[in-house]
């Protein structure tokens, strides 16, 4: 088509800018490669009433934080791999002693499949600040100063093999690493706390219809040096051998049932166990939109009880609530991901570096909905722990609601509001934080934006009465993506 004209070479340059990228982007849909790395820096400048948490006296100042942030995505058909990095420099003019704090979040994630449909291997690291103290300050807000914070490390790497024994069955054997590290407030210096868990599954395959079974063995190997009542350090080892059974009756209704036997060695008379357990339960689907499980059974001497329920109101609307109760560490909440109901919002890690049991037991609600252009959410949290160390025992709850709202093609509001409140059951102490905001956020240009935040918290309860008070922020941030 391209003659030696000039009339035509503007056109050929056209087609070949198309053809180019359509050709390179089939040769990537071919190896179903998928790659990105993006880097945004934003710069945010607060005013706030109170600016020290930690101090007698309200202080009002305005913040400065530079936020770079770097996000890295490949997806490929053996591999995918995210990581969000961003490091948060704050600088606070009015301070009397060092004017500037950082802060790394780090939030990556691996999954690969090494062997091809033998070897795989998944892991993730996590760093950010929490409070660590509940006694102490705490705020929503990420750039009010306070001595109550720490960098928490958590990393896990599981490497595993799985074989299929055609349509009869299926084996999985894995190692599981879970790393926690943090500085207390006592000593800079971190500790850390680790577990070593070994595991193999014998499940059915497809022959099996109406009938699933899993014969299954787990050791795990915990280890923690956390300054406690213990003198420092514990070795937990936990072994399980286990089969567990479903019956299909029909497509709504199936019976399950699981038996084994456990040793759980732990130095505490606490949790100490050697001997049966077992659990009985049903699941229930009456319809694509609507499911109910619910488990009764025994284990560590205790009663143990489970169950979750989900409704699908709509494409876009859904409703689900959970209960679960069980013995377990504090550092193993962490470890199982199902830190959200007992560190909500990273204001409260009271019991993060403390390495003893709990009977945990927590009841969690989400509801999504949309209408429009309207977003609304509410999630909330009730969370108990009986410890060994009677003064651990807490009782959370944590609730928040809010809507997101596209105003434009190019602004959008938010609004939240929510509550986190906790009880100390030995001495009845009830600690409550209050918070609600509003902010809108408008896109300039495809990749700069622009956002206008407004947050009020109150506490009320807090153990040292200095710590009850009204915070104000005013926050105007602009975003850029490069």
């Amino acid at each position: 088509m391209c003659k030696n004209k000039k009339s035509a070479i503007v056109s050929c340059l056209l087609m070949a800018a198309f053809i180019m990228p359509s050709q390179a982007s089939a040769q990537e849909s071919k190896d179903s490669k998928e790659k990105s790395l993006k880097f945004k820096l934003q710069v945010k400048e607060t005013y706030t009433d109170h600016v020290d948490i930690d101090s007698l006296n309200s202080e009002g100042d305005f913040i400065t934080q530079i936020i770079p942030e770097a996000i890295l995505y490949w997806s490929s058909p053996k591999l995918m791999a995210s990581v969000n990095y961003t490091y948060n420099l704050t600088y606070y003019p009015q301070s009397k002693g060092n004017k500037t704090e950082g802060s790394h979040n780090l939030n990556a994630n691996i999954s690969g499949e090494l062997i091809e449909g033998f070897f795989f291997l998944n892991g993730y690291a996590r760093i950010n600040k929490r409070y660590i103290d509940r006694r102490k300050a705490i705020s929503y807000f990420d750039a009010a100063r306070s001595k109550n914070r720490r960098t928490v490390q958590s990393y896990q790497v599981n490497p595993y093999i799985q074989h299929y024994f055609g349509n009869f069955a299926q084996i999985k054997v894995g190692y599981n690493f879970n790393l926690l590290r943090f500085a207390r407030l006592e000593n800079s210096k971190p500790q850390s706390n680790h577990r070593h868990n070994y595991s193999a599954v014998l499940s059915s395959g497809e022959d099996f219809k109406k009938f699933g079974w899993a014969l299954s063995a787990n050791h795990s190997e915990e280890k923690a040096r956390f300054s406690n009542i213990f003198g420092g350090e514990r070795l937990i080892k936990n072994s399980i051998f286990r089969f567990d059974a479903n019956y299909q009756f029909s497509r709504f209704f199936s019976l399950l049932g699981s038996a084994g036997f456990q040793n759980n060695i732990t130095g505490s008379h606490f949790a100490d166990f050697k001997g049966m357990i077992w659990d009985i339960g049903f699941r229930f689907t009456p319809g694509p939109k609507t499911s109910l499980s619910a488990r009764f059974g025994r284990q560590n001497r205790n009663n143990t009880y489970s169950a979750e329920f989900f409704y699908r109101f709509s494409e876009s609307s859904s409703l689900s609530v959970s209960y679960n109760n069980l013995l377990t560490t504090f550092q193993a909440i962490e470890y199982d991901g199902n830190n959200s109901p007992l560190n909500p919002n990273n204001i409260d890690g009271s019991t993060l570096g403390f390495d003893g049991f709990t009977k945990y037991e927590v009841i969690a609600v989400n509801l999504n909905t949309k209408r429009g252009r309207t977003d609304f959410y509410i999630r909330g949290s009730y969370a108990s722990h009986n410890s060994e160390d009677i003064n651990r025992s807490q009782k959370h709850i944590n609730m928040t609601a809010g809507l997101n709202r596209a105003l434009g093609k190019r602004l959008k509001l938010n609004l939240s509001a929510g509550i986190n409140r906790i009880k100390i059951k030995k001495t009845g102490d009830i600690d409550t934080l209050l918070t609600g905001s509003a902010s809108f956020s408008y896109n300039v240009a495809d990749r700069t934006s622009l956002s206008l935040n407004y947050t009020h918290s109150k506490r009320i309860g807090a153990i040292e009465s200095y710590l009850n008070r009204d915070i104000n922020y005013i926050s105007f941030g602009v975003k850029r993506e490069f």
